[in-house]
C-alpha cells in the first residue's frame, strides 16, 4: 500500500532536512517489492554473515574485484566519466590498488553540481529506484537514488554488523519467513 507525503508526516511539513526537492512523492511498498527483498535476502544472507569469516587473501580479491567493477560503472555516469577521463583513466584501467589509488575522489559538491543528469547511470530505471540522502553531516545533504538491491544489501549488511557487535548468532528462520532468530553466544 503506498501512502503519500501528506499523509505520512501530516499536512505536508517539511522536516528541517528536507526540501521540495528530495523529498520523496510515496511511501510504502508493492507486493512484488516484498516478494523481492523476501528472495534477495534468502539469497544472500548466508553468505553475507560467512563473509568476516574467509580467508584474508580471498576478502582482498573479492574488494578489489568489485572495486574494479565499480570504477568500470562509473564511466557510465557522466560526471566520473569526465573526471576520470581528464585524469588519463580509461575503463578497464583498474586492475589493481595502485591504479586505484590514483583515481581523482570525487567530491559532494560535484556530485551536487552534476545532479541530476549528470551523477546517474542512465541505464539504470529510474521509475525503479528509491529516494535516500546522505546524512548532512558537511552541511548538505544529497539526494541519492538507490535500486531495491541495494537496499537488501545494506539491510543484511546491517544484520551482519549487528550479529558482530553484539556477539548474537543470527540466522533465518526459514524461506518463507525471513525473520531472525537469535540466540546468544556465550
Amino acid at each position: 500500500m503506498r501512502v503519500s507525503t501528506q499523509q505520512q508526516s501530516g499536512v505536508g511539513r517539511l522536516e528541517f532536512w528536507e526540501s521540495e526537492h528530495t523529498r520523496p512523492k510515496e511511501f510504502g511498498v508493492s507486493d512484488a517489492a516484498r516478494r523481492l527483498v523476501r528472495e534477495r535476502f534468502e539469497a544472500t544472507f548466508a553468505e553475507t554473515m560467512a563473509h568476516p569469516f574467509l580467508p584474508l587473501e580471498v576478502v582482498r580479491r573479492r574488494q578489489l574485484e568489485r572495486v574494479c567493477e565499480l570504477v568500470d560503472v562509473a564511466f557510465d555516469i557522466p560526471v566520473y566519466r569526465d573526471k576520470y577521463q581528464a585524469a588519463g583513466f580509461r575503463r578497464g584501467d583498474v586492475r589493481n590498488w595502485d591504479d586505484f589509488s590514483r583515481l581523482p575522489v570525487i567530491t559532494k559538491t560535484e556530485l551536487i553540481e552534476a545532479f541530476p543528469d549528470g551523477c546517474l547511470n542512465p541505464a539504470m530505471d529510474r521509475g525503479g529506484m528509491f529516494p535516500t540522502r546522505s546524512s548532512g553531516s558537511s552541511g548538505q545533504t544529497l539526494l541519492i537514488r538507490v535500486d531495491l538491491d541495494a537496499i537488501v544489501t545494506d539491510s543484511v549488511q546491517g544484520v551482519r554488523q549487528f550479529a558482530l557487535q553484539s556477539g548474537a548468532e543470527l540466522r533465518p528462520a526459514g524461506p518463507a519467513h525471513p525473520r531472525l532468530h537469535r540466540s546468544v553466544v556465550v
